[in-house]
């Protein structure tokens, strides 16, 4: 049986009685216990419970004046960046802290462009000479590859972003990268730290621009509708891992969608596709449009619709040769608007060169007239003529006309 000195037993049961007013009732227990000399391993077990501390801390985090990446509070482990490279060259200010946290690394650089590797090379110290074990570090983020080298207190961390693995616009956060240190005492307490991990994705801006499309067509008209795919900024498109589907799509009244799709692969800007050729059969409301699937900088120009009319009738310009001599008969070109879903039609009259020498947007009607004379009411030289039939600024219709004498 275990021998407790006297003095052991007598000085704790003094502490005992005199700790926070101690009733009574656990000075009688005291001295119970100290007459079966289980005092000595009583006191054992206080004395354990007084060491034992939470093994494991997520502690905050600030940077110090000279660059430190210090956990708080003092006396814990003191991370020094010795090194952050990132390969190829890549911005290291482009993102800005968007979750409002004050991570111990600055987000700005990790904000890693895709094809882009990161090396971190860190330093451990403990302000109170406590020996340090670095942990593993982990990574919340799908990349390519990610790997880490720890020698002694120093850990180097390189993550490969690879391709593909930004879906959104840039500044995406992908994960949180953490970082933990144990300091080799009796306590064997960790420190650990997570900030967040982004990407960035480096493609170019895509807009989609629908072509050739007019406000209105004549009932018996054949479309002739197509649709371009462009860099609006950033330049071309990066890699494989861009591929995406363009689709143009002429909607009728009926609901019936008639269209094309591509689908894109590599390094293609500008990209052109065109709508099927078809002959307008149906008058009422139509819509033309031009969208894509696929990731890009800027969704809200990816998709474009334009509505259009198809009126009931054919549009007419009737006759195709004239004769201005004031009889009456065959002096004027008519545009017939009749029957036609027109908002503010308008004519320009062109020579075969290209010049233009008249224009006029004045209804008679629903008709515009030209009576072969220019914008200074000068008859015009016998020849052709090209015109050109506009709604809204749009081309509507165009074809040659004959001045004869």
């Amino acid at each position: 049986m275990l021998q407790a000195p006297t003095r052991w037993a007598s000085r704790g049961r003094a502490r005992w009685a005199s700790w926070s007013g101690a009733p009574t009732c656990w000075t009688g227990f005291w001295s119970r216990l100290s007459r079966n000399r289980l005092a000595p391993l009583f006191a054992a077990v206080l004395i354990a419970a007084a060491l034992i501390t939470v093994s494991a801390t997520t502690a905050t985090a600030e940077r110090t004046p000279s660059g430190q990446i210090r956990l708080q509070p003092a006396a814990q482990p003191v991370f020094s960046v010795l090194s952050l490279e990132i390969t190829p060259a890549g911005q290291r200010d482009f993102c800005s802290d968007l979750d409002g946290v004050n991570d111990p690394l600055d987000l700005q650089n990790l904000a890693l462009e895709e094809q882009h590797v990161l090396r971190l090379v860190m330093l451990a110290s403990d302000a109170d000479g406590d020996p340090l074990t670095i942990l593993p570090p982990t990574l919340s983020a799908t990349v390519d590859s990610f790997g880490y080298t720890i020698n002694g207190d120093t850990l180097a961390v390189v993550i490969d972003l690879g391709e593909g693995a930004v879906t959104l616009a840039n500044c995406e956060r992908l994960g949180d990268l953490v970082i933990t240190v144990r300091e080799d005492t009796p306590t064997g307490q960790t420190y650990s730290y997570t900030f967040g991990f982004y990407g960035m994705w480096a493609g170019a801006d895509l807009g989609v621009r629908l072509e050739g499309v007019a406000p209105s067509y004549p009932l018996g008209a054949v479309a002739a509708i197509w649709g371009t795919v462009r860099a609006v900024a950033g330049g071309q498109y990066l890699s494989s891992a861009d591929d995406f589907v363009i689709h143009i799509v002429i909607t009728t009244p009926t609901g019936l969608e008639i269209g094309n799709s591509d689908a894109i692969t590599g390094d293609f800007i500008p990209h052109r596709i065109e709508a099927p050729r078809f002959t307008f059969i149906d008058p009422g409301q139509y819509e033309a449009r031009l969208y894509f699937v696929g990731r890009d900088l800027n969704p809200d120009n990816n998709d474009q619709r334009i509505p259009f009319t198809v009126g009931s009738g054919p549009f007419q310009v009737y006759p195709n040769a004239i004769t201005p001599n004031g009889d009456g008969a065959n002096d004027e070109v008519l545009f017939r608007f009749e029957n036609q879903a027109v908002t503010r039609p308008s004519v320009k009259i062109f020579t075969l060169d290209g010049e233009q020498i008249f224009a006029t947007d004045q209804m008679q009607g629903s008709r515009i007239v030209w009576d072969g004379r220019d914008d200074q009411g000068r008859l015009v030289p016998p020849g052709s003529y090209l015109y050109v039939v506009y709604d809204e600024g749009r081309t509507m219709d165009r074809g040659i006309c004959a001045v004869v004498r």
